[in-house]
């Protein structure tokens, strides 16, 4: 079970190694996702592999869609808890290739969307 250190640390690592994620050539990234989870691991003392580092982080990136969807008066989307919970931290949608990003900003910029935050 994931704890909101070892999710925070997840998201720094990606975010702050965002234009090394995109310079890798190829589609095959698991060595980048190899040397997140040995961080992580090593901080926390825990065992998580490449691919479960991978996979949580797609899931937090799904999530961060649905409560954008969600927002956007799309019910047919549901609001996720941990979608809440990131949400300030994926707004900028740093996982993004460079250059992506500005494109994307702005449409956040012309809303202000308020969030609960009970859970």
């Amino acid at each position: 079970m994931w704890t909101n250190d070892q999710l925070h640390l997840l998201i720094a690592e990606r975010r702050n190694r965002n234009a090394e994620y995109h310079d890798i050539p190829g589609s095959s990234r698991m060595s980048f996702w190899n040397n997140i989870a040995n961080i992580i691991n090593e901080r926390f003392s825990t065992n998580y592999t490449e691919y479960q580092c991978k996979g949580k982080f797609q899931n937090l990136v799904r999530d961060h869609t649905l409560i954008c969807q969600y927002m956007a008066e799309n019910r047919a989307e549901r609001k996720t808890r941990t979608g809440v919970r990131y949400f300030e931290e994926f707004r900028s949608r740093f996982w993004e290739r460079p250059g992506k990003v500005l494109e994307h900003s702005s449409a956040f910029a012309v809303g202000v969307f308020k969030i609960e935050t009970n859970y």
